[in-house]
């Protein structure tokens, strides 16, 4: 038990080490003899415990998201029925507490390594929650409903369907595009009719045309 506190005490003084000098000088620039000699530790027993800098910055990203695990566990159980935002609420009041970790791991310390393990837990995380969610609840996610032009043309846009994102429309933009108002199969057939556009899929009136 002494042993383990004891190496609890020294893997802390480590981290706590690393995120101090990382915030003051970068991570780029430090070197063990740096992490070592703030940590008023020997390099012997640095190496007792991490294989080098790198693996001591993997080492305080994985303690910040397991932290940030148990947090959220409790509040995402409490709202499995709905998005209540309590857990971006509780990952806030995370980040506010353990804001010096945070900053160094979000700013890309590290060539950026511990960035992308913190996003890529978080997002494997969040898939895995709105799957399980999907299950129990017996719903299977949709498609992205999709514009396919009339005219032949390539351009194929995720903007398409009643009013969704109008100012994004190929048929808003400058070189007329048109739209058969056909959705992706997996979703439906096209938009409710009731909210095309009354040009929607129409064949613009030639703008050089006299009005007369």
């Amino acid at each position: 038990m002494t042993e383990d506190r004891r190496t609890r005490r020294t893997r802390r003084n480590l981290s706590d080490a690393l995120v101090v000098l990382v915030l003051e000088r970068g991570f780029s620039s430090l070197t063990v003899e740096d992490i070592t000699e703030r940590a008023d530790v020997g390099r012997a027993t640095f190496y007792s415990h991490f294989r080098d800098r790198e693996d001591l910055f993997a080492r305080v990203t994985a303690d910040l998201l397991e932290e940030l695990t148990e947090r959220l566990q409790p509040v995402v159980s409490d709202s499995y029925v709905g998005f209540t935002g309590k857990p971006v609420l509780e990952m806030l009041r995370h980040a506010r507490e353990r804001r010096d970790v945070y900053r160094i791991v979000l700013r890309g310390e590290g060539d950026g390594k511990p960035l992308q393990t913190f996003t890529d837990t978080l997002a494997r995380a969040t898939a895995d929650e709105f799957r399980d969610r999907a299950d129990r609840n017996e719903v299977t996610p949709g498609s992205i409903p999709t514009c396919s032009p009339v005219s032949g043309s390539e351009n194929r846009s995720p903007y398409c369907g009643g009013g969704r994102n109008r100012r994004n429309h190929p048929c808003r933009s400058r070189k007329w595009y048109g739209c058969s108002s056909t959705w992706d199969s997996t979703v439906a057939t096209g938009p409710p009719a009731s909210t095309r556009r009354p040009d929607h899929g129409a064949t613009p009136p030639d703008s050089r045309q006299s009005d007369v």
